[in-house]
């Protein structure tokens, strides 16, 4: 979320001398520009927005498929203050990056600690900075992380595991309502 543009800002700045375990934090911070500070106003825009290179201003953005970004990335940093399920956590997920995120919503049930990266409490600034910095300081954690985000997102949240429980859910609600 936009709102928490400057936790995240104060994370990055705080790892951006550790080197990644595949790419250079150079792409995370650029990245990380992309992400805040495109708009033409000088107002955050939506980050879809922002994830591709900057442009003149008369020509606008030029959109990039989410995946794209994620795929490049050496960790996914989502510290907000609240969250109904965390999908773009788990899009990262699927795209095997490890996740550093606040202990908010449905994260903890995506992100878990330790596994498939840290989460730590609302705020905790010093604790997401560690979690960044032990992801990007030891690439042999690094990929085991990676391969276990993107395991569970294919296995417990694919398309063709959720939507049968949707359907299931909204059958035994209406049967119930109409019963």
């Amino acid at each position: 979320p936009l709102y928490q543009k400057e936790e995240v800002e104060r994370v990055l700045l705080d790892v951006e001398d550790v080197s990644g375990p595949a790419r250079s934090l150079v792409e995370a911070k650029l990245i990380r520009k992309t992400f805040f500070d495109f708009d033409w106003a000088g107002k955050p825009a939506p980050i879809v927005v922002e994830v591709a290179e900057v442009e003149p201003v008369n020509s606008g953005p030029v959109y990039t498929p989410v995946e794209e970004i994620l795929s490049i990335a050496d960790l996914f940093l989502m510290p907000s203050e609240s969250e109904t399920f965390g999908l773009a956590a788990l899009e990262a997920m699927a795209c095997g990056v490890p996740v550093v995120s606040s202990d908010v919503g449905g994260i903890p049930e995506l992100n878990l600690d330790g596994e498939t990266g840290f989460v730590r409490p609302v705020g905790d600034i010093a604790g997401m900075t560690e979690g960044a910095r032990t992801i990007l300081t030891r690439p042999d954690l690094h990929a085991t992380m990676a391969e276990a985000a993107r395991r569970r997102a294919v296995e417990h949240f694919d398309i063709d595991r959720i939507v049968p429980q949707y359907e299931a859910h909204y059958a035994r609600v209406v049967e119930a309502v109409t019963a």
